[in-house]
């Protein structure tokens, strides 16, 4: 399956899925501070 694949398809994979996991993250830690009360 990975051979059949053209280098090209691989360092794309190997780019988006940090970016995207690193999106998830942030989504997750903004939607958490937004939740919480902020300090005054």
């Amino acid at each position: 399956m990975v051979a059949a694949r053209p280098p090209q398809a691989s360092f794309v994979t190997a780019m988006i899925i940090p970016a995207t996991t690193n999106t998830m993250i942030a989504i997750c830690i903004h939607t958490q501070v937004g939740d919480m009360p902020h300090p005054r």
